[in-house]
């Protein structure tokens, strides 16, 4: 026996609006998908600021001036007393 409805004689309109259709979901749920993966991966690369990072943008810049007199400061420093560490030129 014949089934009428597979019988039904399809128009390139109605497949081409069917295809589309199919299509369109098919793209909205790759999108979906590699946004996700996307989102994992940059979440476990990229860890939350710490506390220091967070406090970084409130520090007022330097006037230039100062800047240029704690090199010059520096440069006094090591060479008074060349081959010293960083630390002890800190202190």
């Amino acid at each position: 026996m014949c089934n009428p409805w597979r019988m039904h004689t399809k128009t390139p309109a109605t497949l081409e609006s069917k295809s589309e259709r199919l299509l369109h979901e098919y793209l909205v749920e790759q999108q979906r998908l590699v946004k996700a993966a996307v989102e994992r991966a940059f979440s476990a690369v990229a860890p939350a600021p710490s506390v220091a990072m967070q406090r970084q943008g409130t520090r007022v810049r330097r006037a230039s001036g100062d800047v240029a007199n704690l090199a010059k400061r520096l440069i006094e420093a090591v060479q008074a007393c060349p081959g010293e560490t960083v630390d002890a030129h800190a202190g």
